[in-house]
C-alpha cells in the first residue's frame, strides 16, 4: 500500500481540463471495474473507445477475448478473486492509501462529500471504490479537489492494485493497466502545486 505518506496538493495557480481524456472515457473505465455481469461487453466497448491509448486498448481487448473464449463464469470468478472475497487487490482507494489507519475514515468522508457536491448518484459500494472515484472524476467540474483526488488518490491506488494483480497473475490486471495508463495521461495535464498531507486535506 502507498501508506500515509501520500499527499494532496494544497495550492495551484490554475486548474486544467485534459483535452485528450474525455469524461465519457473515465465513465467507461468505471464500468469496466463493475462486477462483470454482462460478460466482456463493457470491456470491448471501452477498448474501442481507447483508440488514443493503443496499449490500454490492447489490454482490455485481450481480457474481452478471454471472456469470450472462457465464458462469463471464469471472468466473474477472477473478478471476485481480484476485488471481493479476500481480494488480491482491494478496490478501495482509501484502503490502498491508508489501510486501517484513522485517516481512511477522514478520506471516506471527504470523498463522499465531493461526490454529493458533484451530484453523483449513490452507489452500493463505499465512496472510495475506484469505480465510484472514476465516476466522480468523469462528472465533477474542474477544481483543485478533483485534481487532488486524481493525482494523490486514484492514481497511486490504481498503481498499487495493478502491482498486486500482476504479482498474482490475475487477468484483471489488464483492466487496471488500462485505468493506470489513462489516469497517468490525465495526471500529466495537471498544473503543479505545493504538497500538503492527504489526511489534513481530507479533514478540512
Amino acid at each position: 500500500m502507498a501508506g500515509a505518506g501520500a499527499r494532496l496538493p494544497a495550492t495551484r495557480a490554475r486548474v486544467m481540463e485534459s483535452p485528450t481524456v474525455p469524461r465519457l472515457l473515465l465513465a467507461q473505465l468505471a464500468s469496466v471495474l463493475d462486477y462483470p455481469a454482462r460478460g466482456g461487453g463493457p470491456l470491448r466497448d471501452c477498448a474501442a473507445a481507447l483508440a488514443a491509448y493503443p496499449a490500454a486498448a490492447a489490454r482490455l481487448a485481450r481480457l474481452a477475448t478471454r471472456a469470450d473464449a472462457e465464458g462469463t463464469g471464469p471472468l466473474e470468478e477472477s473478478y471476485v478473486a481480484a476485488f471481493e472475497l479476500a481480494p488480491v487487490a482491494s478496490p478501495f482507494v482509501g484502503d490502498q492509501l491508508f489501510g486501517a489507519a484513522p485517516a481512511r475514515h477522514l478520506f471516506l468522508v471527504k470523498v463522499k462529500e465531493l461526490q454529493e457536491q458533484a451530484g453523483l448518484d449513490p452507489s452500493p459500494e463505499l465512496p472510495d471504490h475506484l469505480a465510484s472515484v472514476l465516476r466522480y472524476l468523469a462528472l465533477a467540474p474542474p477544481s483543485e479537489a478533483r485534481d487532488d483526488l486524481l493525482r494523490d488518490g486514484a492514481l497511486p491506488a490504481a498503481r498499487c492494485m495493478l502491482a498486486a494483480l500482476e504479482g498474482a497473475g490475475n487477468p484483471w490486471r489488464d483492466a487496471l493497466s488500462a485505468v493506470v495508463e489513462v489516469l497517468e495521461a490525465l495526471e500529466r495535464t495537471l498544473p503543479a502545486a505545493a504538497p500538503a498531507p492527504l489526511a489534513a486535506e481530507a479533514s478540512s
